[in-house]
């Protein structure tokens, strides 16, 4: 959008330019009456010379001018004795055209300069040798066009002769600078005035009316080679009038700009002229243009002056270049320095590993290669939200490092006078820096540009649109003169240069830190993701165990419960106290044999949480109760701290007295070297969320080492005296029920277990449920249908019921026990869930199906959770686990018998 700002702009400064140089051009005399009469006569195909004649003796101004051109032709003829018809006849009809077309045009248009006027005599003597080379040529390839080519050439530069009166002071500037600036002349008329030498020519053949030929060499002689091609009327005149036109230039010593010396390439080319060839033609010119030279007004000159001449102007020209050169090489020697000073700059700036070093490399090469004795230049960083920079005078250096406002950006300084001398003058300029930052909003952004705040230079250090910072330059010379600002093109490019090399060191620098945050981030990430995959593997590893557990405790399951049972029922046979005391001491083993097995079952599929309001103080006294006598028998004085206003928890009591009868156990094994105390205290402050429980004991401490491992799986330093899975379990128990485990220990002295539950909703806080220890209802007889695949199990149960009164009837699977309730009805029914067959699941959807209202009681060795619920939906009342207590059974079956 800016850019079309700009070319409308100046469409509109060069639509002026023109309109004021045209209102000078309509300005110019016309010619006069006699004049247009004798254009007339020029521009006819076969003129008459007696209608000539009568013309020129019209008038005396112009009958003059004859006679003393044809008295120049032949000298020692006095004016008084030739007629106006003589002369006529003497100059002939071609040179006579040529001739009057030259007075007319000197007359009319420039009656005012002096006849040696420096300006007029170099334009109208290089239109006589455009018009002698371009005949010339005519008569070598086009001997046609001959007579018409002098015209031409003639009128060709009519335009240079009509700025010349119209823009005099304008127009001798621009002709005095042109030989020397390398640029076409017509170019830089365009640049200064709208338009060129060649439009003002044409609008002025026009406005005399004259042929379009001479309109065309006026207007189009500049036009590129592929324009004269094409044109089908006069392309040829004006090809051999482009070529006359470079001749003249080469002739008078004048010099050829670039796109000149091209054009003569392809002109030469298109008339077949050869170089020989061509240096002939132009030995005709030079001798033509001095025998022509007094016809046309101009100062006598042989040939040979006429070379001198040319030579000498080519002299000057000559030095002109010299010295244009020399001061050019000097330029580019001076580019050269600077531009090796900024890549050696920039060797330093890529290798720079903090802002610091950028800014101490940059402001060396500003002192050194710039002589910029007082600067400053600074960085943004947005990331860490400041703005850090170095300054410097004639002696000193100071680095700054502001910080930034988080919301506007605006740095945050400490008063000037209490920031180092050599930052104190650009104070204020870094401080208001945002002022000189566009917008990249704006319509209008193109970028970031340099810019002057007096007396400095700012220079932007800018990336892709991105402001990073700012070069400050300060004043450089005695008068105050800002750095930059009369700076040649060579400084302001290294400046440039400088500018962006920094610009990109900094640039590397966030992306490097970017990148190295990055990786870090990756590295942690990989770190988190090498933890996960050794806990995944761990995870595949145990549920291996697990599974390799659960089959092998299904497999151990059944005949322990067979020997457990079996020998509960000799116990109560038993009559001897000390066979009794042995039996009981068997019952103790083997029900620490199924409590280990419960532990690997609960490890390879752990049981969900059936939740519940759970009297906290309660659970731990039945808890504790329960390792008593383990207590007593080693000696360890237990402390219990139970807060009697303690909430409700929200949790599964079965699996809660789980976790605290495993750390009850940890305790007992970390004391059994010496007689220790157990403390268990329970604390709750009002507006907890949470119960917290302390266990903690004066055992031996858990090593350092141990502590992050003693949750882990199988984990044990008891060789021989555990499994390793009572923690693990209790970590996994209290897990899931949202809460929290913590250990402190000191080896030696003893650990503090920690242990953090959720209170229960205050909405659900009821009857507390609890293992509740008491006689069972009186047993009484009843029919009750045995189903288990293991027939030892068969016998025990059927021997144990047996005994209390009960009749029993056993089968091994769910096939043969619906045959049996196809013929018989029974009371109670004791099923186990997985047999072949016929599984105890399928039963029970046959009983619920066949709606028969027998209660159910199932007892399992392996059965999953899901597998016992979906029993408990079927209609059972109740789930054991094998191996299981015969006077718990009992008691379960006569209860239930007895509802």
């Amino acid at each position: 959008m800016r850019m079309k700002q700009r070319k409308a702009l100046h469409s509109t400064e060069n639509s002026a330019k023109v309109r004021e140089v045209l209102k000078k051009l309509e300005s110019l005399p016309a010619p006069p009456a006699v004049a247009a009469r004798v254009l007339e006569w020029i521009t006819q195909t076969d003129p008459s010379i007696t209608d000539l004649c009568q013309i020129i003796t019209s008038d005396p101004s112009l009958s003059l001018k004859v006679l003393k051109l044809a008295n120049a032709k032949v000298h020692g003829i006095q004016f008084g004795d030739m007629k106006i018809e003589r002369a006529a006849a003497m100059l002939g009809t071609a040179t006579l055209r040529q001739v009057l077309l030259g007075i007319i045009i000197r007359d009319t248009l420039i009656r005012d300069r002096k006849h040696d006027d420096p300006y007029l005599v170099q334009i109208w003597l290089h239109s006589l040798a455009c018009a002698l080379a371009t005949q010339i040529v005519a008569e070598k390839i086009a001997p046609k066009l001959a007579d018409m080519s002098f015209s031409c050439g003639l009128v060709h530069d009519c335009g240079k002769l009509a700025l010349l009166c119209a823009l005099p002071t304008e127009y001798e500037h621009l002709l005095d600078g042109a030989p020397l600036s390398g640029q076409p002349l017509h170019a830089m008329e365009a640049a200064a005035f709208g338009l060129d030498h060649a439009e003002a020519g044409k609008w002025l053949t026009q406005a005399w009316n004259l042929p379009k030929l001479f309109v065309d060499s006026a207007w189009l002689h500049h036009q590129p080679e592929s324009v004269l091609a094409d044109m089908d009327e006069h392309g040829g005149l004006l090809t051999l009038l482009a070529l006359g036109n470079i001749l003249a230039h080469e002739v008078l010593a004048e010099p050829l700009d670039p796109a000149a010396v091209e054009r003569r390439k392809y002109l030469l080319d298109k008339t077949h002229l050869s170089f020989h060839q061509i240096e002939k033609l132009k030995e005709q010119v030079g001798k033509r243009l001095a025998e022509r030279r007094e016809l046309f007004s101009l100062d006598e000159e042989d040939a040979v002056a006429t070379f001198c001449g040319a030579l000498q102007r080519a002299g000057i020209l000559l030095t002109h270049m010299n010295i244009e050169l020399t001061a050019k090489r000097n330029e580019g020697e001076r580019t050269g320095r600077l531009l090796q000073a900024v890549a050696d700059a920039g060797q330093g700036l890529a290798r720079a590993y903090n802002t610091a070093e950028i800014f101490t490399l940059a402001c060396a090469a500003l002192r050194e290669s710039f002589d910029v004795t007082t600067g400053c230049i600074y960085a943004l960083d947005a990331e860490n939200q400041r703005l850090n920079g170095l300054a410097w005078d004639a002696g000193t250096e100071a680095h700054f490092d502001w910080p930034l406002e988080a919301d506007t950006g605006t740095p945050l300084p400490p008063p000037r006078e209490n920031t180092p001398a050599p930052v104190q003058p650009f104070y204020d300029l870094v401080l208001n820096h945002r002022e000189r930052i566009p917008s990249p909003d704006d319509p209008l952004f193109t970028g970031f540009t340099p810019a002057f705040a007096r007396p400095f230079r700012t220079l932007p250090l800018a990336l892709d649109c991105t402001f990073l910072g700012e070069m400050l330059l300060g004043a450089q010379t005695a008068e105050g003169q800002p750095a930059g600002l009369t700076a040649a093109h060579s400084e302001i490019h290294g400046l440039g240069q400088l500018c962006g090399m920094a610009a990109a060191a900094l640039e590397r620098l966030g992306t490097s830190a970017q990148l190295e945050a990055r990786a870090e981030r990756l590295g942690a990430a990989m770190r988190r993701m090498q933890q996960i995959n050794q806990k995944l593997i761990q995870a595949e590893r145990l549920a291996a165990v697990g599974q390799l557990a659960a089959g092998a405790a299904h497999e151990i399951n059944n005949p322990l419960a067979i020997i457990y049972a079996r020998l509960q029922i000799l116990g109560l046979k038993e009559t001897n106290e000390s066979q009794r005391t042995a039996f009981r001491q068997m019952e103790e083993q083997i029900g620490r044999i199924s409590s280990i097995l419960t532990q690997l079952m609960d490890f390879a599929r752990p049981t969900q949480p059936q939740f519940a309001t759970v009297n906290f103080n309660a659970l731990l006294e039945n808890s504790l109760s329960m390792m008593s006598g383990n207590f007593e028998k080693r000696g360890v004085k237990v402390l219990v701290e139970l807060q009697p206003d303690l909430p409700l928890v929200w949790g599964d009591a079965k699996l809660l007295e789980q976790v605290f009868v495993n750390l009850f156990i940890n305790a007992e094994h970390a004391m059994e070297n010496a007689a220790g105390a157990l403390r268990v205290r329970t604390v709750w402050n009002s507006g907890m969320g949470h119960v917290n429980v302390d266990v903690e004991d004066t055992g031996s401490g858990i090593a350092p080492e141990h502590i992050e491992s003693i949750f882990d799986p199988f984990f044990t330093t008891k060789e021989g005296k555990g499994t390793g899975l009572g923690l693990s379990t209790s970590y996994s128990i209290v897990k899931s029920h949202q809460g929290d485990i913590r250990v402190t220990s000191t080896l030696g002295k003893g650990t503090l277990f920690r242990v953090s539950l959720p209170v229960a909703p205050a909405q659900q806080a009821a009857a507390v449920r609890l293992p509740q220890k008491g006689a069972g209802p009186k047993r009484s007889g009843g029919d009750i249908l045995v189903v288990d695949d293991e027939v030892r199990i068969q016998e025990l149960l059927t021997e144990a019921l047996e005994m209390h009164g009960y009749k029993v009837v056993a089968c091994g699977n769910g096939e043969e026990a619906k045959e049996l309730l196809k013929k018989r009805t029974f009371n109670l029914m004791l099923l186990d869930i997985r047999m072949p067959v016929r599984s105890g699941l399928w039963l029970l959807s046959e009983i619920r199906r066949a709606a028969l209202k027998m209660p159910v009681i199932v007892l399992t060795g392996l059965a999953t959770p899901e597998e016992r619920d979906q029993a408990l939906e079927l209609g059972a009342i109740r789930c054991f686990q094998k191996p299981f207590k015969v006077d718990e059974l009992l008691e379960a079956v006569d209860a239930t018998l007895k509802k």
